[in-house]
């Protein structure tokens, strides 16, 4: 028979069952903090060795940023040398260039003082001519005016005797030479050379349409003519502001026109078919006329404003003009079409009577040529200009103070250009007027 369990025993079982699973969880325990402590372990060495690599490539990397400073401060230091010494050098030039310069314009001084030495003395030569040559005036006028007093007391005897003579006849109607009557004579003269011009022009469209080979072997040069009238009075092109786009195109046309003299004709009719103002002609308004045949005849384009007809008809002048004060970029070469027709432009435009438009032709003749004509004809050119000064400035008629209600602006540009030219003795040299 088995023996029975005690309570006792069975205690004691319950308690060495608890004791051996205490164990258990503590050794479990054990080990999981082991191997906490071991990662741990392993996470420094790892950190530990990666540090150390990095420091390695830091360190590496220092000394290669150190060498390429150390390279970099020698290069500097050779670049710093060499420019001291080519600043050394270009003084060394300057001081010598300067003491060179120095001694030519001590040479210079030198010159001028002896130059104007010799015109005071020519000048003295001059004035001591000049009075004995009035005296010589002063005693002529004397004689002369004792030989025209003599004259006069025929005169009025023999106009007695034509008087009585002719007392029962009927005096004729004797008018005048006026004002008008000038502006017609220049009217005149400018109505030939258009006359001229349009005959020209009517001999070339013959020439092309009996032989077509001339006008095909022609077009390129027509075409180019043509474009470069179209681009100088492009709205986009103020000519009138800045006159320098007319130059390089006047330099071209002159360029070509010293080998093949009769191009300058033909461009010169081309341009007078474009603006009748290079002539100078007005177009008259005819009573009858209606205004959009006025300003077919005054060559307006359609729906064209009248500032920007005007630009369009400057900046084709400024060409005119251009080319008329252009030398040859080749010494050796002459324009055959020079300065001298633009002082008979300027003279053209003073005998006519002034319209609208006549401000702003001068003030661009006046801006292109004003400078070429002074070097030109000097004392002669200052007399024209004073002309115009007196006409537009000092003493305008009522004809001429009129444009100063219909062109405004034209008669302020002008008028500045004058008072400037007037003050300083001369007109300036236009930009752009030899291309770079």
């Amino acid at each position: 028979m088995p023996k029975p369990v005690r309570q006792e025993d069975l205690d004691f079982v319950t308690c060495e069952n608890d004791r051996y699973k205490s164990e258990i969880f503590k050794w479990r325990n054990d080990r999981l903090v082991e191997a906490i402590v071991q990662e741990e372990l392993e996470f420094v060495k790892a950190t530990y060795a990666a540090k150390s690599i990095a420091r390695k490539k830091y360190e590496d990397l220092e000394q290669k940023r150190l060498k390429a400073l150390k390279d970099w401060q020698q290069y500097w230091d050779q670049v710093d040398a060499e420019n001291e010494k080519e600043r050394i050098e270009r003084k060394r030039q300057f001081d010598s260039e300067q003491a060179k310069w120095r001694q030519m314009a001590e040479e210079y001084d030198r010159k001028i003082k002896a130059q104007r030495q010799a015109e005071e003395d020519q000048k003295k030569k001059v004035e001591e001519a000049k009075k004995q040559e009035i005296l010589r005036i002063e005693n002529q006028k004397q004689k002369l005016a004792r030989e025209a007093a003599l004259a006069e007391e025929r005169k009025k005897k023999e106009e007695a005797q034509k008087v009585a003579e002719n007392a029962k006849k009927p005096v004729e109607n004797i008018k005048p030479v006026t004002e008008e009557n000038t502006n017609n004579l220049a009217s005149n003269e400018i109505l030939k050379q258009a006359a001229h011009y349009s005959t020209m022009l009517k001999n070339i469209q013959d020439k092309f349409s009996k032989n077509s080979q001339i006008k095909s072997a022609t077009i390129d040069t027509r075409k180019n003519i043509t474009l470069g009238l179209n681009i100088l009075t492009n709205d986009q092109v103020d000519v009138v502001s800045k006159e320098s786009a007319a130059f390089p195109f006047a330099h071209l046309c002159v360029l070509i026109s010293t080998q093949h003299t009769e191009f300058m004709e033909f461009l010169i009719t081309r341009i007078v078919k474009k603006c009748p103002y290079v002539l100078p002609l007005y177009p008259s308004h005819k009573a009858n006329q209606s205004q959009e045949v006025y300003k077919k005849q005054t060559l307006y384009k359609s729906n064209e404003s009248e500032d920007a007809y005007v630009n369009r008809m400057c900046a084709i002048v400024a060409l005119y003009c251009a080319i008329m004060q252009t030398d040859p970029l080749y010494p050796q070469l002459k324009n055959p079409y020079y300065i001298d027709n633009a002082w008979t432009y300027l003279a053209r435009l003073m005998n006519l009577r002034p319209q609208k438009i006549t401000p702003s032709l001068l003030y661009t003749c006046l801006q292109i040529t004003g400078s070429s004509l002074l070097r030109a004809y000097k004392h002669n050119a200052l007399k024209l200009f004073s002309v115009i000064y007196k006409s537009y400035v000092q003493s305008p008629p009522s004809e001429v103070l009129s444009l100063l209600t219909s062109s405004p602006a034209a008669m302020s540009r002008l008028r500045t250009l004058l008072e400037n030219a007037s003050k300083i003795g001369q007109f300036p040299v236009p930009e752009g007027q030899i291309p770079d």
